[in-house]
């Protein structure tokens, strides 16, 4: 279903967009959210949305194992930093490795321990927030959120459900509340933006082609109303392209400024 130009008047040519083949839930399944990381996953690899959701049991089960894997190596990660190889100096005495061995390795395996300790921040046990994964059950923010996070990259980046929540706050459109979260000049080189969006007991997804101009919204109990989100992706992605080219034109400023103190101090003291 392609919303009418007049849905993005105030965005300048944002195409909005409710595709019409997006797989369909069963009926009482709660499985809107398998159906989020489905969408979510397909379009940050470029890949293509399947006809159906297929067996959502399996795709299930298949997130409760990636998220036992990463935490297995987040455990790993952690014991290795614990116990930081030593080598012996000219003294005699054991030290730890050199600052950059270690640091460098730190890194590495931040990624790994960053989303583990994430899931676990809120106190609740790892098989409690684990049993949205059970068939029959809707997802839990952290379970999308952990997901999300995996999907960034170069060129993709997936927003966390807190987003829509003070973005929409009380059905007003509110930049300001998440002006904070990101940096404008970041957002706009991105070719795609996630944004999983939750209503009372329901998941869809929002999926911003950047360069495209386009937004498209998931929804597996189509066709749903979604009005609201399509007026206010493109206010944002207009604030966000004004507010990107505003820190460009300032650093562009400062630079002019520096180069013609440099030519001013050049020229004195020639």
């Amino acid at each position: 279903m392609l919303i009418g130009p007049l849905w993005c008047a105030r965005a300048q040519a944002w195409t909005c967009v409710q595709p019409k083949d997006t797989p369909q839930q069963v009926s009482g399944s709660n499985d809107c959210g398998i159906g989020v990381l489905l969408f979510a996953r397909c379009k940050a690899k470029g890949e293509k949305i399947p006809e159906q959701l297929g067996n959502t049991n399996v795709l299930r089960e298949s997130y409760r194992k990636a998220i036992d894997e990463w935490d297995e190596a987040a455990k790993k990660a952690r014991h290795s930093t614990q116990h930081t190889p030593t080598h012996t100096c000219l003294h005699g005495t054991q030290h730890p490795r050199t600052h950059a061995h270690t640091h460098t390795r730190t890194t590495r395996t931040h990624a790994h321990t960053h989303h583990a300790t994430r899931m676990q921040a809120s106190g609740i046990p790892w098989n409690k927030k684990l049993e949205c994964l059970t068939p029959g059950r809707q997802l839990n923010d952290e379970v999308i959120n952990f997901f999300m996070k995996k999907l960034r990259s170069a060129k993709v980046y997936a927003f966390e459900t807190p987003f829509w929540v003070k973005l929409a706050e009380d059905g007003e459109y509110t930049y300001s509340n998440v002006a904070s979260w990101f940096e404008p000049e970041d957002l706009v080189t991105k070719n795609l933006l996630l944004i999983p969006i939750h209503r009372p007991g329901h998941w869809i997804l929002a999926a911003v082609c950047v360069k495209e101009k386009t937004i498209e919204v998931y929804d597996t109990c189509a066709p749903g109303d979604h009005k609201i989100v399509f007026d206010f992706l493109p206010r944002f992605m207009e604030e966000v392209t004004k507010a990107a080219e505003k820190k460009a034109a300032e650093k562009k400023a400062v630079a002019k400024k520096v180069a013609a103190e440099d030519g001013m101090l050049s020229t004195h003291f020639l």
